[in-house]
C-alpha cells in the first residue's frame, strides 16, 4: 500500500503496522491544522483520511470510483477541515 500526503509525498508501507506508525506520526505532525493522508492500493482503491483534529473523516473510493464517506457527527453546527499540507 502506498501513503501520500501533502505536496508529492509518499511512501510504500507494509506490513500495516508500519502503516498504523506512519498514520499516527503524520497526525501528530498536523496537529491543529489537519492534514489528508491517501492510503492507495495496487488495485486502484484509496482511502483518503482526515488527520490532525479531534476528529477524523474518512472517504473510501472503490476501483470503479465510486466514493463512500464517513457522515460524523450529525449534531454539529461547525466544519471541519483538513488541508493538503507540504
Amino acid at each position: 500500500m502506498k501513503l501520500t500526503w501533502g505536496d508529492g509525498h509518499s511512501i510504500s508501507v507494509s506490513p500495516v503496522e508500519e502503516f498504523d506508525a506512519l498514520l499516527d506520526a503524520l497526525a501528530t505532525q498536523a496537529e491543529g491544522q489537519g492534514m489528508i493522508v491517501q492510503a492507495v492500493r495496487a488495485n486502484g482503491r484509496m482511502l483518503a483520511i482526515g488527520v490532525g483534529r479531534p476528529e477524523s473523516v474518512q472517504t473510501y473510493f472503490d476501483e470503479d470510483g465510486n466514493s463512500f464517506a464517513s457522515v460524523g457527527d450529525r449534531c454539529r453546527e461547525d466544519y471541519v477541515t483538513f488541508e493538503w499540507m507540504p
